[in-house]
């Protein structure tokens, strides 16, 4: 916490929404591994970059009341930073992005409602998005 910090606001939807808007950036993540037998991975993130730990932290919790969680991390101080920069991280995008893509989350079905296969698909990724929180 610095001496310089501002009351933060309370934690609301409306708030979070402008915050991620300014500064976040969603991007996808590639992660390599030195054991050539594990795969490249691929992750949707989320991630916000801040030098004020405590609106990371006051985001981090608001996220997690709404069942939302990730992870704040230090990041390695450069050449030309005076302060430390924190790096807040939510990597559970890939289940949500196979919700949107196999799950067919932006098609609508219709009178005849969603098709039992698809029902199937999207209960299969609820259930595994909330097994990585």
């Amino acid at each position: 916490m610095t001496s310089t910090s501002l009351a933060l606001p309370s934690f609301d939807l409306n708030w979070a929404s402008g915050f991620v808007d300014g500064e976040a950036c969603i991007h996808i993540a590639k992660q390599t591994y030195q054991d050539l037998r594990r795969k490249t991975a691929y992750r949707l993130r989320l991630c916000i970059e801040q030098n004020d730990l405590q609106v990371l932290e006051h985001f981090l919790r608001g996220m997690k009341a709404l069942g939302v969680h990730g992870v704040i991390y230090s990041k390695k101080r450069e050449i030309g930073q005076n302060r430390q920069v924190y790096r807040l991280n939510f990597d559970e995008a890939m289940a949500a992005l196979a919700f949107w893509t196999q799950g067919e989350a932006g098609r609508r079905f219709g009178a005849g409602g969603l098709p039992k296969h698809i029902a199937l698909i999207r209960e299969k990724l609820y259930w595994k998005l909330r097994s990585l929180k």
